[in-house]
């Protein structure tokens, strides 16, 4: 709950008369480059607000220098007072000094009366609303919220406002502004390649791509008729990543855009099986008979300009997620832990009858196995037990024993510091998670 708004108004300033100030901080997560606090310097008139962030108090006098320079110096006039609390950054005796020095009034309200710099207080209640907003909305990092922060004094002086007549940045600027370029805080950009680090990789992958179509006679010039308008096309630049997420090679490809050409094809004869899988110029082959795919391979190299890399270095498997309240209660670990491991060995054996139906799988006779980091989850689904602490365990997920005794999944102890599952559940020291997303073949921005 808060304070209801005071109604009390003072009369206007002219530019720079007056200008409102606060400290607000220290905050409770550090931003990058180890920033606590901000302070804010409003100009009554316009109601025009700047801020700067600072690692400590001590550093508002430097900032309040570098924002008088600023503002003089852009509006062509000068401060005449400052409001601002009783707070020793203001109180400093450098400050002070140098505010009567430069003719500057140091106006100062009473202590334990926030209402009287309603202004600066307001302003950094909203602006800390609209940060917490914005960072709800973006899911990004609580450290971030410096950006956030200036994303947000600079809607505020480009909306209108109740206190002044017309928006903060026409009365500052004495123009009107653009918004043609404000985008939603936090979503998705895109670097241009050519733009990018990686400009020459891309020129070189470009140049590879034309020779190949001159090569091969993809096209044909010829005059266009009146009545046919054309297809056009776009260049597709994609970094190809080995297993550990490291670039192995740069690649351009110039593309129709008619949007109706196939990635996937099937060849079934009688009980041979093979699918053909592309990607812009990548493909992969599966199948139920090694001489099969070996005769597609050398059809394909007949008509077209290719490299056979063998074996595939690795393959997204089929992913299987869900997300359902569960119906039970656990009053244990071993008992979560068993629960799920029970639901884990269904989806596997779903998983591998349908693999073995495709039958383009092989070994997938062979068990599966089933990592599970709880030691007393993994003894009770090789064996029943019956004690205290998982007697009243529901019979259904006793399934899991049936299916380890069948042999289609075995279940085997895992360590925390290795079971890769562990980043979606659960906080992780910094040096286990990034080993985890090594594992994973995934990287950090």
């Amino acid at each position: 709950m808060t304070k209801k708004s005071f109604t009390g108004k003072g009369l206007r300033a002219t530019p720079l008369e007056l200008v409102h100030s606060d400290l607000c901080g220290p905050m409770n997560v550090k931003a990058q480059r180890g920033y606590k606090y901000l302070i804010s310097f409003i100009d009554d008139y316009s109601r025009y607000g700047h801020i700067y962030l600072i690692q400590n108090k001590s550093d508002s006098f430097e900032k309040f220098k570098e924002y008088k320079a600023e503002v003089e110096n852009e509006s062509g006039k000068t401060i005449k007072i400052l409001r601002s609390d009783r707070g020793g950054e203001y109180m400093d005796l450098r400050f002070q000094d140098y505010l009567i020095e430069h003719g500057i009034q140091s106006q100062l309200f009473t202590p334990n009366t926030p209402q009287q710099n309603g202004v600066s207080e307001r302003r950094n209640r909203t602006l800390l609303d609209m940060v917490r907003s914005i960072m709800s909305f973006a899911q990004l990092p609580n450290s971030f919220w410096v950006y956030a922060l200036e994303t947000t004094i600079y809607i505020l002086n480009n909306v209108p406002s109740k206190s002044v007549s017309e928006i903060p940045y026409e009365l500052w600027k004495g123009r009107k502004g653009s918004l043609h370029h404000f985008r939603i805080w936090g979503c998705p950009t895109h670097v241009l390649a050519m733009n990018g680090v990686d400009c020459d990789q891309w020129i070189k992958a470009m140049d590879l791509e034309m020779e190949s179509v001159y090569s091969n006679s993809v096209w044909t010039l010829v005059d266009q008729p009146n009545d046919v308008r054309p297809i056009g096309c776009k260049w597709i630049y994609k970094r190809k990543r080995d297993q550990a997420g490291k670039v192995q090679t740069f690649k351009a490809r110039l593309v129709a855009k008619d949007g109706c050409q196939d990635s996937l094809f099937e060849r079934i004869i009688n009980s041979t099986v093979a699918f053909l899988v592309l990607y812009v110029d990548d493909i992969l082959l599966i199948g139920n008979d090694v001489g099969h795919l070996t005769d597609i391979k050398e059809w394909l190299a007949t008509q077209f300009q290719m490299k056979d890399l063998e074996n595939a270095q690795y393959v997204l498997g089929a992913v299987v997620w869900r997300s359902i309240k569960q119906s039970c209660i656990a009053d244990s670990t071993m008992e979560a832990e068993y629960v799920a491991a029970c639901e884990a060995a269904k989806e596997v054996v779903w998983l591998k009858k349908f693999l073995t139906d495709l039958e383009v799988v092989p070994n997938m006779h062979l068990s599966i196995t089933l990592y599970c980091d709880n030691n007393g989850a993994v003894a009770n689904s090789r064996e029943p037990r019956s004690h205290k602490r998982g007697k009243h365990i529901e019979r259904k997920y006793h399934l899991i024993r049936e299916i380890v005794h069948q042999g289609d999944v075995i279940v085997t102890k895992i360590f925390s510091e290795q079971n890769m599952a562990d980043p979606f559940t659960k906080a992780l020291t910094a040096k286990v998670f990034e080993s985890h997303l090594h594992d994973l073949g995934l990287r950090g921005l």
